[in-house]
């Protein structure tokens, strides 16, 4: 038998401990399976957990949710960047568009109106 060490709210699976080494601890908590269980989920990697209510190996995924906090976090993560660049840049083309006569500053704000606007849209459908 191989002990299998999982996270008892997610049924994440933490590790394995066969029988036939000596651990001086093994984690709790743990079920034991049995050889073929065990090479089932060493050759599905990331799609066996332990259903924490049956105490078994099944099928499936860690399914994390994040709080409105930690999605706001991953947003401003992956567009604030982005944001803060083209502002620079718009300012940087309207002086351009003054001192050369270029027009590159509707270009540039297309970008950042888009930007905002989807970093916005998200932010809404957080709540």
């Amino acid at each position: 038998m191989i002990k299998v060490n999982y996270n008892s709210t997610t049924g994440e699976i933490k590790g394995f401990y066969p029988d036939n080494i000596n651990y001086s601890c093994i984690p709790e908590p743990y079920i034991e399976v049995d050889e073929s269980t065990h090479l089932d989920c060493i050759n599905n990697p990331g799609q066996r957990i332990v259903d924490v209510t049956n105490k078994v190996i099944i099928t499936g995924t860690v399914t994390v949710t994040l709080t409105a906090a930690e999605q706001i976090a991953t947003l401003d993560a992956t567009y604030q960047t982005t944001i803060n660049t083209l502002s620079q840049d718009y300012a940087a083309a309207l002086m351009a568009d003054k001192l050369f006569g270029t027009s590159t500053t509707e270009d540039v704000y297309t970008e950042y109106e888009a930007a905002v606007t989807a970093y916005t849209t998200a932010l809404e459908a957080i709540g």
